[in-house]
């Protein structure tokens, strides 16, 4: 009896020990170490990344669908991106114009750069490439730096479609790992990326593909 008392006590020490050095690492950041890390988030003027985004709705909060992708993107607003499962998709965004590619159509369908795909999609450009730009609209609630993981939560500072971001940013190499999107309906859309690469584009990078016909949408 006394053997296995001993036992639990030498279970519960480490395992008290081993929260407490886990919490000790989780440290809250400083305005200093905030602006240190937008200055090294701002060297990108490029960047093509893979991705997996999972959703969920209200209702179904446990169900996500998964879909898994290619973005590539430049400052100030240019961006392709390319969903490879579970069906193929891709928007094209020239900086001027939206375009949803339909390859068995051969068409591309232009939409307002307003749309509502493309401001989710702008909203995770200014995250992985002008982190200034979107500190302008967001205040900056909770940031915690756990080794090398940088966690941040941001709030709106004006009332719209999203009610929160979660950031998780890599310190080492200031790549955005994962983003998620709390919206007002309770929707959640949440990012991973991967795979990073910050090597300049080709001049063609954003062109449409060569025969589309352009379709006005609704």
């Amino acid at each position: 009896m006394l053997t296995w008392t001993f036992k639990a006590l030498l279970v519960s020490f480490f395992y008290l020990n081993s929260n407490l050095m886990f919490a000790a690492q989780v440290q809250n950041m400083s305005k200093d170490d905030l602006r240190n890390l937008q200055l090294k988030m701002k060297s990108a003027a490029q960047l093509t990344v893979d991705f997996v985004q999972y959703k969920s709705v209200k209702i179904r909060p446990k169900q996500r669908t998964k879909v898994i992708g290619r973005g590539v993107f430049a400052k100030p607003s240019k961006f392709k991106w390319t969903i490879i499962e579970p069906k193929a998709d891709s928007l094209i965004f020239d900086g001027q114009k939206l375009f949803s590619i339909q390859e068995d159509k051969k068409t591309a369908t232009s939409f307002s750069a307003d749309a509502d795909r493309a401001q989710e999609i702008r909203e995770v450009i200014d995250l992985v490439l002008d982190f200034d730009a979107l500190l302008g609209r967001y205040d900056v609630a909770e940031a915690t730096k756990e080794s090398n993981k940088v966690n941040l939560l941001l709030n709106p500072k004006k009332p719209g479609a999203l009610t929160s971001l979660n950031v998780r940013v890599d310190a080492a190499t200031a790549m955005v790992e994962m983003v998620k999107m709390t919206f007002t309906n309770k929707n959640t859309s949440e990012f991973e990326f991967s795979n990073p690469d910050r090597s300049a584009l080709p001049k063609d990078a954003f062109a449409l593909p060569a025969g589309y016909k352009i379709v006005p949408g609704l």
